[in-house]
């Protein structure tokens, strides 16, 4: 494999809990009241707002201060073990507000500043990234690990309590490792 699309939210940073501690919500993924699993999760909708007002409060700050999820860490390591740095692009999508992209980068400038240069800020399905050769995308979104792989790609999802893999989301890490292993 010659390169690695890397999602950032949900993979390493902690968009779900960032976006309970902007309202003021307890939030523990161990604890999970809202998994819905294969169903998805519709963060707006579970936390009683529209995507739009939910867009305005994820401004340049609150990207940048987001915390690393609990085992963002562990995935890094992980791929790492499978790809050289330079082989990896950091792939995050922003949402409406105007300071969404450049919050998000300020986060990987701050927390993976060797990465800075190798950061896809993607607006458009992913999957139209698919076509390159020897490719592989982690990502946390299962309609993106679909879509990567009707185009023809390869791809691992990352187990969270919103996605098909909701069960084995305590292990995400391990799943990750086991999965990029099968491609290796």
């Amino acid at each position: 494999m010659t390169r690695c699309f890397l999602d950032v939210d949900g993979v390493l940073a902690d968009f779900v809990g960032g976006i309970h501690r902007k309202l003021g919500i307890d939030f523990d993924v161990h604890q999970w009241p809202y998994a819905k699993g294969p169903d998805g999760w519709h963060f707006h909708d579970e936390l009683g707002m529209t995507f739009m007002g939910m867009s305005e409060l994820c401004d340049f700050d609150f990207w940048r201060k987001l915390h690393w999820t609990h085992d963002g860490h562990d995935i890094l390591r992980i791929v790492l073990e499978f790809f050289d740095p330079k082989q990896i692009t950091l792939l995050t999508a922003p949402m409406p507000n105007v300071m969404s992209a450049s919050g998000k980068i300020a986060w990987i400038k701050q927390h993976l500043p060797e990465y800075e240069r190798q950061i896809g800020v993607w607006t458009d399905s992913k999957a139209v990234l698919a076509q390159v050769p020897d490719s592989i995308l982690i990502d946390d979104s299962s309609c993106n690990i679909r879509d990567w792989r009707a185009a023809g790609g390869k791809a691992v999802l990352v187990p969270r309590p919103w996605n098909d893999w909701y069960a084995d989301a305590d292990q995400a890490a391990l799943s990750v490792m086991v999965h990029l292993r099968h491609y290796a």
